[in-house]
């Protein structure tokens, strides 16, 4: 029996979250470029081979990564009510499964080395096992922080965790620290994280119980089934890490991983910041459906609208920027930055489906649909293999793009959004996007400067301005504009 909507919250949550948004948004703003400053930098001082050697390492680890918290976290927040021996539970079962896969991982950490021909790779493995521990004294924190739609101070803890890092990495790195400068910047962060949501947030665990409760155990069911979809979507992310790194080598992979992150890393910079604020949102609006599929459709707008004209931008920019910001030798991978670029173009949007099964407590129906769409990804990466990682890119991207109408009618068939709905957002976006790739081209044609610096600044402002003035001239995407605009104005 559906419940009423939590009384406790505010009065127009849409506007709430659309405030903390821009703020959220501006702090990932700052994290873009701090990260593009890291890349450039760690590009110059380390090799292909260094980053390759991590992502082989990461990518084996990403597989322990799916049960770290058992889906916990994401419970909480999706929950209507979370009460504190609800609460304390949670967090000591996340701290023991944090605890138990931290002591796996080392055990298991000479087949890393043994599968890989690299048993240099032991210790990494060793060491980087640490953050299951300290990401699991966390999880629970950072839950409590979004359900109380702190996502300001969230913020800012990301940003002193991130700065930190980079820093620390590139001194090491500097120094001649050289694949332990990238070890180092995921636990520097860790730590960082665990340290500023302890400080800012006064909710403590208590003592645990020996009885689980029936609201525990219905989180544990909804947490299990993601992990499950989890676990079928790790092989269809990390396989192609895993395949390229044990048949090409780190080289390949090296090229590979870094086009991948630095493609994703700007669409990451926008879905990650409002993600965190749809789930809780939408959570709360799950019993109101039309206000649930307003404020879904304009996340979504919010999404297209950023990330579909970046895409556009990096893709034809693909060489100038890899070359900026990790120098001549990392060539190769503007190849596959711009193969990746055609499947990617949708992959920030394809995300938000996500928001529709955890929001909606469907994680069942979203492990069915990994069930279905992860062998496909798979077979992707199998075909591409013998061609290397340009090969596995070319084949992923053409996967992808095959796959978007199912996982958005899936994803849409028992919520109050319509395909229909979505298309008439990223419709209008990819069309200005497409005007604006061309307005671009023509402009970096006519540029005579070997400088990736002034190419990029000046093809890139025509392309913004050209979209912005499109956006604001057609009437449909004028609507848009205007409606974002009054969101944030209202008091």
């Amino acid at each position: 029996m559906s419940k009423p909507p939590d009384k406790n919250m505010p009065q127009d949550i849409k506007r709430h979250a659309a405030r903390s948004g821009v703020y959220v948004v501006l702090g990932q703003a700052y994290k873009l470029l701090l990260r593009f400053g890291s890349f450039a930098f760690l590009g110059r001082l380390l090799t292909p081979g260094d980053f390759g050697q991590v992502a082989m390492v990461t990518a084996i680890l990403g597989f322990f990564d799916i049960f770290k918290d058992g889906g916990l976290s994401t419970a909480a927040v999706q929950r209507k009510d979370l009460g504190q021996q609800q609460a304390t539970m949670l967090f000591w079962l996340q701290l023991a499964l944090g605890l138990s896969i931290m002591l796996v991982v080392m055990g298991l950490s000479p087949l890393v080395g043994w599968f890989y021909h690299a048993p240099g790779l032991i210790v990494i493995t060793q060491v980087l096992a640490l953050r299951f521990f300290v990401g699991s004294l966390i999880g629970q924190h950072q839950a409590q922080m979004q359900r109380a739609l702190r996502f300001v101070a969230l913020m800012w803890i990301e940003i002193f965790a991130m700065t930190t890092s980079v820093l620390v990495g590139i001194t090491l790195a500097y120094n001649g620290g050289g694949i332990w400068a990238l070890v180092a910047i995921p636990l520097t962060e860790s730590l960082c994280l665990g340290l500023g949501v302890w400080l800012l947030h006064p909710w403590r665990p208590s003592a645990p119980t020996r009885t689980l409760g029936k609201e525990v155990k219905e989180m544990l069911s909804f947490g299990g089934y993601l992990s499950l979809y989890s676990l079928t979507n790790y092989f269809a992310r990390h396989l192609d890490n895993i395949l390229l790194g044990r048949f090409w080598g780190a080289q390949s992979l090296g090229h590979y991983s870094r086009a991948y992150a630095l493609l994703l890393l700007p669409i990451g910079q926008v879905t990650a910041p409002i993600t965190r604020i749809a789930i809780p949102t939408l959570s709360r609006l799950q019993h109101d459906p039309q206000r649930y599929r307003s404020f879904y459709l304009d996340a979504l707008r919010g999404v297209a609208y950023t990330t579909i004209p970046t895409v556009f931008a990096l893709a034809l920019l693909s060489y100038e920027v890899i070359g900026l910001l990790l120098g001549p030798q990392w060539h190769e991978a503007g190849t596959i930055f711009r193969i990746l670029a055609l499947s990617t173009w949708l992959q920030g949007v394809g995300s938000t489906v996500g928001w529709i099964y955890t929001s909606l407590d469907q994680t069942k129906r979203m492990a069915r649909f990994g069930f279905f769409s992860s062998p496909i990804l798979i077979l992707s990466f199998l075909v591409g293999l013998p061609w290397g990682a340009q090969g596995v890119a070319w084949t992923y991207s053409i996967t992808i793009l095959l796959l978007i109408y199912p996982i958005y009618a899936y994803a849409f068939a028992k919520s109050p959004i319509k395909v229909s709905d979505a298309f008439f957002v990223i419709a209008p976006v990819t069309g200005l996007s497409l005007i604006m790739l061309g307005v671009m081209w023509g402009v970096r044609a006519t540029l005579t400067s070997n400088s990736h610096f002034l190419i990029i600044l000046f093809t890139s402002l025509a392309g913004a301005f050209t979209f912005s003035i499109l956006a604001l001239l057609i009437p449909y995407t004028r609507t848009d504009v205007i409606r974002f605009v009054r969101i944030l104005r209202r008091p």
